[in-house]
């Protein structure tokens, strides 16, 4: 049992990094400092959107081995294909791998405002990228015992010193509200739908399965008989993880609201370190937010060069060709600007998301469903 809760435990903290990004960083401030006196509902509506819905993937994926063919199959291998391809291209060099970078130069840049360009800081961000990736088969341990636990220890820090501080000046508060409640709670869905967490937590489910059957293995544990466990556990952990920073980092925004109006969204971070620390907590951010940039955008770069070499090239051209590929696209897209990529993407995503929420619920349905009807289920027998 110990080896078991280990295990989720390491796959647990290593699925919140992958998630908690660029847009997880500033989204929930951003909702906080505006939610005004319906901080409740905008809070529900976003750990909705922004949680439920990707451990929903997670956790729906897992039953078919993180095997996105499988899931996918019902559609036909050829739109299957266009598909996944888009879904990859959403998540991967077009939208969200860009932003991470975004996010990470706007809170150095709020610090140092004479810092060297952002065509200079984006070659080193996807260097380091390339570093943590280049040897896949450490990645999620990496994740999940480094990088992953630095980041939680990191905000948990600037959350309970934010709180801390707002809590002194609670009494004469007066909570900024931009909309109404209607909207605050469309707006928060939304935002959720922004983080584009749905769409990485089906191809992120694989590495997470693969993860824990490689750890199953090396410590002599019988996969079949742990596999649905160690999958539920690890989602609990990494949502519970997402939840809990959500919920501090929107509190602490909705506490020092009048403070953020008018802050960029890239630079939301910033500001509020730099009014909790004061400028000698600078480097803090700066290493909070390079960690937690640096982590989903090394899943996301792993998760699309794989997907390069393995299925459309089918292992023709090198791996390390494809990431390297993959890293120069992400580096074009990184020029273009955050805003620029949020209103191209908000669209899409819109229609998108609904979609996918409809079909991940009929194929855990069919997967129960079939499960059933089996003499011997299995967890892992998820043939569509």
């Amino acid at each position: 049992m110990k080896k078991e809760n280990k295990i989720a435990l390491t796959n647990g903290i290593a699925l919140f990094a992958m998630f908690f990004g660029s847009g997880n960083l500033v989204f929930p401030l951003t909702l906080g400092s505006t939610a005004g006196h319906h901080i409740i509902a905008v809070w529900l509506a976003f750990l909705l959107a922004g949680v439920g819905l990707p451990f929903l993937g997670v956790f729906t994926m897992t039953l078919f081995k993180g095997d996105y063919w499988k899931f996918f199959s019902p559609l036909t291998k050829p739109l299957a294909f266009i598909v996944i391809t888009f879904l990859l291209l959403i998540i991967g060099p077009l939208f969200a791998g860009p932003r991470t970078e975004m996010v990470t130069y706007g809170s150095f840049l709020e610090l140092f405002p004479k810092m060297f360009s952002e065509k200079f800081f984006s070659v080193i961000y996807f260097a380091i990228v390339f570093l943590i990736v280049v040897k896949h088969t450490h990645f999620t341990q990496i994740l999940g015992k480094l990088l992953g636990p630095i980041k939680i220890s990191l905000f948990t820090i600037l959350i309970i010193t934010a709180i801390g501080m707002g809590i002194g000046h609670l009494s004469g508060h007066t909570p900024v509200q931009i909309i109404g409640p209607q909207n605050q709670i469309t707006n928060a869905l939304t935002t959720g739908y922004n983080t584009m967490d749905l769409l990485a937590s089906l191809f992120f489910a694989g590495i997470i399965y693969q993860s824990i059957l490689s750890r199953c293995k090396k410590e002599g544990l019988d996969f079949q008989q742990h596999a649905f466990s160690m999958t539920l556990k690890s989602c609990i952990i990494g949502a519970a993880l997402l939840s809990l920073i959500y919920t501090g980092f929107m509190a602490s925004a909705w506490m020092h609201s009048e403070a953020l109006q008018g802050v960029p969204t890239v630079s939301i971070v910033s500001a509020i370190a730099l009014l909790v620390f004061g400028p000698h907590g600078a480097w803090f951010v700066c290493v909070c937010v390079g960690l937690t940039c640096l982590a989903t955008a090394s899943a996301l770069v792993e998760v699309f060069s794989h997907y390069l070499h393995r299925i459309v090239f089918r292992s023709r051209v090198p791996r390390l060709v494809c990431l390297f590929a993959t890293l120069c696209f992400m580096y074009g897209m990184s020029l273009v600007g955050f805003d620029e990529i949020i209103a191209l993407a908000s669209p899409i995503l819109n229609y998108l998301y609904p979609l996918l929420i409809i079909y991940c619920i009929g194929q855990l349905f069919y997967f129960f469903h079939k499960k059933r009807t089996h003499s011997k289920p299995s967890l892992n027998r998820a043939d569509t």
